[in-house]
């Protein structure tokens, strides 16, 4: 970790290197702010810091539920006081007061005088539906699973990390009475909640800014006829990913598939996604869409064992063109080592909710050579999560040829 001095000259740096717009420098300055918190905190500094963390997502999630976000962002540009919100919400003055404090602390938004706040740029991210949806989730889905967490581990002595046997259960199975993707599906309210939280990115990265498209697609070489497949997003959701990408690049020759569940696709609005074909499909069974230029994979493979990913897997690979098609996998790729707090939280996180698994680069390679593919490059992400996109193809000769 160094000596203090030094972690604040690593802060300065990569201050100087995100203002001068250098590739990957915001999640250094992150990284490195991180670093000299831990550095600068004394011990008990360190476990009053961890004994309050719950508690600013608790009061943003009630803040939200409150209305008292929406009611000061009616007005983006202008402050106003807890007086105008407690006639605008019917909310008691003083107890916006005490919440707006907390709100304002986290900076969710500004404080800028006695009683009074205005609307920032992080409330109107806060905002929108899949920042929300990830509030939502992480409040009331998985600190409820934390909470289960101790009788879980008086029950069973361990963690299971992938359970398999009679009696193996994930920390949220043995909290909610159903596997996460069970209980999602079984309830309603939180399937569209999912739906929502799915689309909120990350990074501000896209996976087709990570990758270079024109040049890795071999634009020239895409196959001209219109019934031929460019893109199938795979278990893609509501189809954000699918839409950006023909907007992005609506020249390119091919057809766009959104691939997911059928409850799923019945609440994607197709007048909202033109020129993206929905088709019903479950994983787990055979790739209906033969030799598809790309079969994109967004933060899926996390949520799984390796044996689940392969079950999956092979049913695209199958389908998949030798000598033409690619499978594009985005996700979180972990370094060897240095792993990030956040980085970190987030694999043991996926672990306890379905039994999933935050994987480095050779981890991915080993998975992806089991199913029968080779991988072609891996390309990191200049955001602030370790993310990236990973290009396999698959080996051996074309079936489609």
């Amino acid at each position: 970790m160094g000596s203090l001095q030094q972690a604040i000259r690593a802060v300065e740096n990569a201050a100087l290197a995100q203002d001068n717009g250098e590739e990957g420098a915001h999640g250094r300055l992150l990284d490195a702010i991180d670093n000299l918190t831990s550095l600068a905190s004394t011990p008990t500094d360190m476990v009053a810091r961890i004994r309050r963390q719950a508690m600013p997502l608790a009061i943003l999630r009630i803040v939200i539920e409150m209305g008292l976000l929406d009611a000061l962002n009616e007005t983006p540009d202008k402050a106003v006081t807890t007086e105008a919100l407690g006639q605008k919400t019917e909310i008691n003055e003083l107890l916006i007061l005490r919440l707006m404090r907390c709100i304002a602390g986290i900076g969710a938004v500004d404080e800028v005088g006695e009683n009074t706040f205005a609307a920032n740029q992080a409330t109107r991210y806060v905002l929108q539906p899949g920042s929300t949806a990830a509030l939502r989730f992480q409040h009331d889905i998985f600190y409820g699973m934390f909470n289960a967490l101790v009788p879980y581990l008086q029950k069973h002595q361990t963690i299971h990390q992938f359970p398999e046997k009679s009696g193996e259960e994930t920390v949220f199975q043995y909290a909610f009475g159903n596997t996460f993707f069970e209980y999602i599906k079984s309830n309603q309210a939180w399937k569209r909640n999912f739906d929502n939280f799915m689309s909120y990115r990350h990074s501000s990265t896209t996976w087709y800014e990570t990758y270079p498209v024109e040049k890795e697609l071999e634009i020239d070489n895409l196959k001209q006829d219109p019934q031929s497949v460019l893109l199938v997003d795979v278990a893609g959701g509501s189809g954000h990913d699918a839409l950006t990408f023909r907007e992005r690049f609506p020249g390119l020759p091919g057809r766009c598939i959104l691939e997911d569940l059928p409850e799923t696709l019945q609440r994607v609005d197709q007048i909202e996604r033109p020129g993206i074909e929905l088709v019903p499909y479950d994983f787990y069974t055979p790739q209906p869409i033969k030799g598809a230029r790309v079969y994109f994979f967004r933060r899926i493979l996390h949520d799984w064992s390796d044996d689940q990913c392969r079950k999956f897997l092979v049913n695209t690979v199958a389908a998949m063109d030798a000598g033409y098609s690619r499978i594009l996998i985005e996700d979180r790729i972990l370094p060897s080592s240095g792993v990030n707090l956040s980085t970190a939280l987030a694999d043991v996180n996926i672990m306890m909710v379905a039994a999933g698994i935050e994987r480095t680069e050779t981890q991915f390679r080993q998975l992806l050579h089991s199913v029968g593919l080779e991988v072609v490059k891996v390309w990191y992400s200049s955001g602030s999560v370790i993310e990236g996109v990973i290009e396999a193809r698959r080996r051996g000769p074309s079936k489609h040829d």
